[in-house]
């Protein structure tokens, strides 16, 4: 569904790609539309797409402040992931986790 969502949004458009940091497997970027500055990711975790890793860096406070507010609103409305709830809570007291 995603890749779908991906290649349906930017197809045929121009975007600007920025290489927000290297990780261990691939380099994790931030893709916007070049006309609009429209986020790309944003419109997916807006969707209930994809999860947000939270980053400690500074540099990306603000932008992941901006996706965490957006993931929760998809958490709200049960969007695509979160259509069960926030699947990540399992590890609660009561399962025997601490």
């Amino acid at each position: 569904d995603v890749v779908d969502n991906v290649v349906r949004d930017i197809q045929n458009t121009q975007c600007l790609l920025n290489v927000e940091y290297t990780g261990a497997s691939c380099p994790h970027v931030t893709l916007q539309f070049a006309d609009s500055k429209e986020d790309v990711g944003l419109g997916l975790v807006k969707e209930g797409l994809v999860m947000v890793e939270v980053r400690k860096e500074k540099q990306f406070q603000k932008l992941i402040a901006e996706y965490l507010s957006a993931q929760e609103s998809a958490k709200a409305a049960r969007l695509n992931l979160w259509r069960y709830g926030d699947f990540r809570a399992d590890d609660a007291d009561e399962f025997g986790y601490s």
